[in-house]
């Protein structure tokens, strides 16, 4: 599948349906999110307590790329994050934001390891323990 794939001439389909499919997914994720949002918990609601994970495979699933994955992360963890922020670890994007190039030293790994940090496990790696960067990621919280 793709623009240029031997399946191109429906390609617009494709996406067309996927489009129609992310929104839904998307709206399950609101209907989520407003959930903890109005539900009391403490001084907060229950928004403040939690952390909402939410991406998709590939950036683009006609080119199955994972590199420069959109992430979207709702909630607080405990107050322990800085919400209303858009982050980038795309090394190559720090001069030129529009670039379609891309380097990171971080990886979903890394990720996992902070989410693993916020909730109180001390650990340094998640999954393998070879991956070429280690512990969490600086800057989430």
């Amino acid at each position: 599948m793709g623009k240029a794939g031997t399946d191109s001439a429906h390609w617009q389909q494709w996406y067309d349906t996927m489009l129609i499919n992310r929104q839904w997914r998307m709206s399950l994720i609101a209907r989520l999110v407003k959930g903890l949002k109005d539900t009391p918990e403490g001084t907060g609601s229950m928004l403040d307590t939690s952390l909402v994970f939410n991406t998709s495979e590939f950036t683009c699933g006609t080119e199955h790329s994972a590199r420069d994955l959109p992430i979207l992360l709702v909630g607080k963890a405990g107050n322990q994050l800085k919400t209303g922020r858009y982050l980038t670890y795309n090394t190559k994007a720090a001069s030129n934001p529009q670039t379609l190039d891309y380097a990171s030293n971080v990886s979903t790994h890394n990720l996992f390891t902070t989410f693993l940090n916020l909730f109180g496990y001390p650990d340094t790696t998640f999954g393998n323990a070879d991956a070429a960067f280690q512990g969490p990621i600086s800057g989430v919280t």
